[in-house]
């Protein structure tokens, strides 16, 4: 059994990085692997998960164009102290323009086996969510962090970027945020050495808790972002006000108290500036405010009492405050859809990127 290569792997661990197909067969898995076993030992990744998962992903077979998935190991002096994937296209249709940087945060659930976690993020990047479906569609890079959450500390919501990760007394999760945006610098040099020229800022995309990552980190750094797109983030998007109704609005409701977290107050003006789609299904009852590792209780209380006690009165309420806050934001609210996505949603983040961040060449 074999198949048509369409992905390649590499694994880049200290010193001896390795590329190899992913769209290759159980018959001449083990005719390719061998060689490079020792070498595989001192990545993240076992060469057994490597194999598994090299042979799984050929079977999927979802896209035409031959894409390279490299593991960046972790790199404290560079400012991040995670590894992450970066998804590249081998040949990019616009080499001589500018591209795209398209950045997805992982989503892989809490789990004390961070090996899992990273396995689950290369997966991710090759084959499932809203980042690697639009990167595909667009032809542009993609981005994705392996930041880690424990079972031991799931209060502690890393992939949603909560006040609790902000504020983690573990040295490895300072500011994650600012480790992102390192990672992305990272990448970008990577790809311009590869002959990839990427646009100054990233676009930030994220489905569930990695919508609510892209949704804050935009509130964060909005200088670092060109476009965000936000989908199934339980009808309660980060406010751009410090209050409402009476009630402060302290991150991450709102920006009341964002000067501890960023140098100055909160930069509306940039953040008017990006284009942003935030959306959700009709259908979703994922109520993520109802949950304590999503938010404190007193957050719930003021939430409930100043934007609504239902997500669809919280849903109408972002609205309003998105609209008279000036901000360039476009809310879907897709019939006939829960807390999933579908062909018709990813055709239109496709679309709304590459309308939204077209430079006119």
């Amino acid at each position: 059994m074999s198949f048509k290569p369409h992905f390649r792997l590499r694994l880049q661990c200290s010193d001896a990085p390795l590329q190899v197909p992913i769209a290759i067969g159980f018959a001449n898995l083990s005719q390719t692997l061998p060689s490079a076993a020792r070498r595989l030992t001192r990545c993240y990744v076992p060469s057994f998960v490597v194999a598994i998962l090299i042979s799984f992903l050929s079977t999927t077979n979802i896209y035409a164009n031959q894409s390279t998935i490299e593991l960046i190991p972790a790199d404290a002096e560079a400012g991040f102290n995670f590894p992450y994937v970066l998804r590249s296209p081998e040949s990019p249709k616009n080499k001589d323009k500018k591209t795209l940087l398209l950045v997805e945060t992982n989503n892989s659930g809490n789990d004390d086996d961070y090996q899992r976690q990273i396995e689950a993020a290369i997966y991710f990047a090759a084959n499932k969510g809203i980042g690697p479906v639009a990167a595909q569609k667009l032809d542009v890079p993609l981005l994705v962090p392996v930041f880690p959450r424990t079972e031991s500390e799931a209060h502690v919501y890393t992939h949603a970027l909560d006040r609790d990760t902000l504020t983690s007394a573990d040295k490895s999760l300072t500011r994650i945020d600012h480790q992102l945006l390192n990672m992305i610098s990272d990448a970008q040099r990577r790809l311009k050495q590869k002959g990839i020229s990427t646009r100054e800022r990233a676009v930030l995309v994220g489905f569930s808790a990695s919508g609510t990552f892209a949704n804050r980190v935009a509130m964060l750094h909005p200088q670092r972002v060109l476009a965000v797109v936000s989908g199934g983030i339980n009808a309660f998007p980060m406010l751009p006000v410090s209050e409402y109704d009476g009630k402060t609005l302290n991150y991450p409701l709102g920006v009341a108290d964002i000067s501890d977290f960023v140098l100055g107050d909160f930069d509306l003006a940039t953040w008017r500036e990006i284009p942003q789609l935030i959306f959700m299904g009709h259908k979703d009852d994922n109520d993520a405010v109802a949950y304590d590792d999503a938010y404190s209780p007193a957050d719930r209380e003021t939430i409930h009492a100043a934007i609504g006690n239902e997500m669809d009165e919280r849903w109408r309420t972002a609205q309003k405050i998105y609209l008279d806050s000036g901000s360039n934001s476009t809310f879907i609210t897709y019939g006939r859809i829960g807390h999933w996505t579908d062909t018709r949603v990813a055709n239109d983040i496709a679309n709304f990127i590459l309308y939204q961040t077209w430079d006119g060449t």
